[in-house]
């Protein structure tokens, strides 16, 4: 704690270490940053902060562990210049976690970064690569893995993850921060420090752990297959959809209900087929358009309007194309049912493939899957309407 004299102002606060030496920053009480020059300020040390808050972590979890931290970019990773006030990805371990170092009361955490980008540009190669890197640190003795990621695409990453590691033998947890660690509403610190108590669990799948709600005092457990980001900028924009979600951990402890055991080992399936397109049907959607894109795929995903409808004139499109075209509902909750009425039933004769309740995203990095194994369209339809990786709900909450 620092008292610090500029001019005839005085402020006080916490000390965080900078990136440039010849800068001192502090955390003011109402849980923003402050930068200054060395030479130009007085500095009085009013008395040193330990980590009452480890103490009580440690305490919670009842001993130490190991857990491996894959770092791959986002807002959790970045952090504040304050020489320029411009805003950076971590490059490096020691830039991973330099504003948690209470992370390390609670496990033996081991931290890398594989690679620093903005989510928008993941891709299925980033994704393998994720899978790999998990198999590698769960097989070299790790309890659990945590992957911190940028939100935008977080779910896309997390569906890709359950579907390539069929068969875990520790927790993988995938975390990210809506704001970063330069804010007082930064959701980052709670995030990172609830996903790394999570990795010591029995979870045998992959998880997405986020924000709960309004107060910092809840991280939610999310099945990865069955996540969306629901909000542009919320601490609490993830929720699971047509279910709840797999659990919570609180500061009293983690509350988990029916979820997959973690196995004896880690099977790792990576075949993929990056040619699949997720489109967006519209009124009014030309059928040139369909055709260009079901020419250049390797089979589409369509969210259609309610239980799964597009027009009538798509239809034939859809049968022509000779391509897996897989049915899912713009709807956010309910499922297809390509049974109730014509255009429905016309669908069905014409070969599209309706994909119950999975939510787009989700059934999009499943047909890459998919296709990654078989081309054969009945097998394709099999495997797309069989529930792999809890991407498929049999009951729905109200």
């Amino acid at each position: 704690m620092l008292r610090i004299k500029s001019g005839k102002r005085i402020y006080e606060g916490v000390e965080v270490q900078s990136y440039d030496p010849s800068l001192i920053v502090i955390k003011l009480n109402n849980g923003y940053n402050i930068g200054f020059r060395r030479d130009k300020v007085e500095i009085e040390r009013l008395e040193d902060t330990d980590g009452g808050m480890q103490k009580r972590e440690r305490e919670a979890i009842g001993g130490t562990y190991d857990v491996s931290i894959l770092g791959t970019g986002g807002t959790i990773a970045s952090y504040v210049d304050y020489s320029t006030g411009a805003v950076h990805p971590a490059r490096s371990t020691s830039e991973l976690l330099r504003f948690m170092p209470e992370i390390k009361s609670i496990a033996r955490v081991g931290a890398r970064v594989l690679f620093s980008v903005f989510s928008e540009n993941m891709r299925c190669e980033h994704w393998k690569r994720i899978a790999q890197e998990v198999k590698e640190e769960l097989d070299a003795g790790a309890k659990g893995v945590v992957v911190t990621h940028g939100t935008d695409t977080l779910c896309y990453t997390a569906s890709a993850l359950a579907f390539m590691l069929p068969q875990i033998g520790g927790p993988v947890v995938l975390t990210g921060a809506q704001r970063s660690t330069d804010r007082p509403s930064s959701d980052g610190f709670l995030n990172l420090m609830a996903s790394t108590r999570l990795a010591l669990t029995d979870l045998g799948e992959v998880t997405i752990a986020m924000h709960a709600g309004s107060s910092d005092d809840s991280v939610a457990v999310h099945r990865a297959t069955r996540t969306r980001k629901m909000h542009t900028s919320a601490r609490s924009a993830f929720q699971t959809i047509g279910s709840a979600p797999l659990g919570y951990v609180r500061n009293d402890g983690i509350e988990l209900t029916e979820h997959r055991k973690k196995a004896d080992e880690t099977v790792i399936d990576a075949r993929m087929d990056e040619g699949v397109t997720l489109l967006y049907f519209y009124p009014g959607m030309r059928t040139e358009i369909l055709d260009a894109v079901t020419e250049r795929s390797s089979g589409v995903v369509i969210a259609g309007t309610g239980l799964g409808h597009v027009s009538d004139d798509l239809i034939e499109s859809i049968e022509a194309c000779g391509k897996p075209v897989c049915i899912v509902s713009q709807c956010i909750n309910g499922s297809t049912n390509l049974n109730v009425y014509a255009t429905g039933r016309k669908l069905l004769n014409a070969g599209a493939i309706p994909c119950a309740d999975m939510l787009p995203e989700t059934a999009c990095v499943k047909l890459m899957w998919v296709l990654g194994h078989t081309k054969d369209r009945d097998e394709v339809a099999g495997l797309m309407q069989r529930n792999i990786a809890g991407e498929i709900c049999d009951r729905r909450s109200l």
